[in-house]
């Protein structure tokens, strides 16, 4: 696909990946992926309505939507309030109010057919987490996060991932922690209580900006930002992998962050593909499954003297196919859409 800009879509977009569908999100207008081509959704526009923001869709298309709407009159900075809706039949039925400073996080997978999500909530500086089913009997064991004293969370959710095995890992400054340095916690199929444990990292450093990634349990990926506790060394791309026993770190030869973030996503194959944004020559790479060996794709420049702003995402839909979305920092703003796909070693974009 070349490069395209459409000037009816805002650049504060978003892409939702659910089962079954890629959705884009830009202000109160979806579009659905149909083949090559997203095609505007109308209905969903229409099911949010004016006044509320959808901030964040999870689950399964088209039978099994979830969103989490938020009323724009009744938030500011410091508080939101909104409420989980399911959508069916072209509309948005209400499940559940959700109390103040209340989010749903993603999607979670039992393991046994169920659906669930991630809830989390911050009131008065206490942060608390916790599982729903939302899809399916409502019985069965659900994963219960570890605390601190006071009822706090132990950890405060970064990142997640839900396998549909039921497996479950979460990411977040670890609050049992002086330095509450990141942690992850998982959780086994059937198994209510969880396994904390810190990522290897070197003395004098910690993580920032963190993402987990994977397809299999035995396959899991950490991905984050390495930094210099005393600032005398430059940021660094970290990434760990867990064999499904314990964490171990995975060279990155060659990805260099300057002052960027990393983002990534994980394929069926057991590749990984990382975005470093957050840059105005953001750089795209992926590592393969087979011998650790990584390649890198160019992203073409928007042109002129035009740059590519700090607002960027992107999603893998399939091994070979990731869509990357884009703004300029020019005004006004374009979105721009790029798909990629292998060629040999080297990753090349494709008309």
């Amino acid at each position: 696909m070349e490069p395209r800009a459409d000037s009816g879509f805002s650049p504060a977009y978003m892409l939702h990946r659910l089962d079954g569908a890629l959705l884009l999100q830009a202000g109160r207008r979806f579009a659905v992926l149909d083949g090559d081509r997203f095609v505007e959704h109308a209905p969903l526009a229409k099911a949010v309505g004016p006044g509320r923001t959808a901030s964040v869709i999870f689950g399964a298309w088209p039978g099994a939507v979830f969103a989490q709407l938020m009323n724009d009159a009744e938030s500011n900075a410091n508080y939101q309030q909104g409420a989980l809706y399911r959508y069916r039949s072209n509309r948005f039925q209400l499940i559940k109010k959700t109390g103040p400073n209340t989010y749903y996080e993603g999607t979670y997978y039992p393991g046994d057919g169920r659906l669930g999500a991630l809830i989390w909530a911050n009131l008065d500086g206490v942060v608390q987490t916790w599982f729903d089913v939302l899809e399916g009997s409502p019985k069965g064991t659900l994963p219960i996060p570890a605390k601190v004293d006071g009822g706090l969370a132990r950890i405060g959710i970064h990142a997640m991932l839900s396998l549909p095995t039921g497996h479950l890992f979460t990411s977040g400054p670890d609050n049992a922690t002086p330095e509450h340095e990141i942690a992850i916690e998982r959780w086994t199929p059937g198994q209510p209580q969880s396994v904390v444990e810190l990522p290897p990292t070197p003395q004098g450093t910690h993580l920032e900006a963190v993402s987990l990634q994977g397809v299999a349990k035995a396959d899991v990926y950490l991905c984050g930002k390495l930094v210099d506790s005393s600032g005398s060394a430059p940021d660094s791309m970290y990434l760990a992998r867990f064999d499904g026993k314990s964490w171990g770190r995975l060279d990155t030869p060659g990805i260099g962050l300057d002052g960027g973030r990393p983002l990534c996503q994980a394929t069926a194959d057991g590749a990984l593909w990382v975005l470093i944004a957050g840059v105005n020559k953001p750089a795209l790479y992926r590592r393969q499954a087979s011998d650790g060996a990584w390649a890198t794709a160019p992203i073409p420049q928007p042109g002129g003297t035009d740059a590519w702003s700090s607002t960027m995402q992107f999603v893998a839909t399939a091994p070979d196919d990731l869509w990357l979305a884009l703004a300029t920092e020019a005004e006004p703003a374009r979105f721009v859409l790029f798909r990629t796909r292998p060629v040999g070693a080297v990753l090349r974009f494709s008309k």
